[in-house]
């Protein structure tokens, strides 16, 4: 299983959202052969007074945060970051941060 929460400005977000989980959920399937249903995706969509980034960033600055469980092999999961990168063609910089969810939860 793999949960994704992708956080932008509003706008932007708005104009890619449904390509974008496309992207991702056959990225998804291809490498973790997630089944169709199990699409996990989070649009945190923020107003750009609430979404700072560094200067160098434009509007098209999108962070996707990755949740797996920790028992995904190291090499699974640079596979998947790997076809991301790949696959998502965002018009703007990629920041990929990956999480594990924390055990017992």
């Amino acid at each position: 299983m793999a949960q994704i929460k992708i956080y932008g400005e509003r706008e932007r977000l708005r104009a890619i959202r449904s390509v974008l989980s496309d992207v991702i959920h056959a990225t998804d399937r291809q490498v973790l052969g997630l089944p169709e249903d199990k699409r996990l995706h989070r649009f945190i969509a923020l107003d750009a007074e609430d979404f700072l980034h560094p200067p160098d960033r434009s509007a098209a600055y999108t962070i996707t945060e990755v949740s797996l469980f920790e028992a995904r092999a190291p090499g699974t999961k640079k596979a998947l970051l790997k076809a991301l990168t790949a696959n998502i063609s965002a018009g703007g910089r990629l920041t990929f941060v990956l999480r594990h969810p924390a055990s017992g939860l």
